[in-house]
């Protein structure tokens, strides 16, 4: 249905991927998801979370925003977000 990858270094987590089925897309999941890991790494301490868009992935790029996911780093294909540091 869905599934988000990431990889935690000492200093941050990098979410690299979410990716929901096409048949349950448009009803939150994605969203869901992010929280539910922002959440469990803000409780596990985690002081940085970057998340890594595609630039013209316009979707995902408005949900990190919504999440309050900042960009701090623009690129010709890729969009850098950052939460709580």
């Amino acid at each position: 249905m869905a599934r988000l990858t990431w990889e935690t270094a000492p200093d941050e987590t990098i979410i690299y991927h979410v990716h929901v089925e096409p048949d349950f897309r448009r009803g939150a999941i994605g969203g869901v998801l992010v929280e539910a890991t922002l959440a469990r790494l803000k409780e596990a301490g985690l002081r940085r979370v970057v998340g890594i868009i595609h630039a013209r992935n316009r979707r995902s790029l408005i949900l990190a925003e919504n999440l309050g996911l900042r960009q701090y780093e623009k690129q010709r294909l890729h969009r850098f977000l950052t939460v709580f540091q």
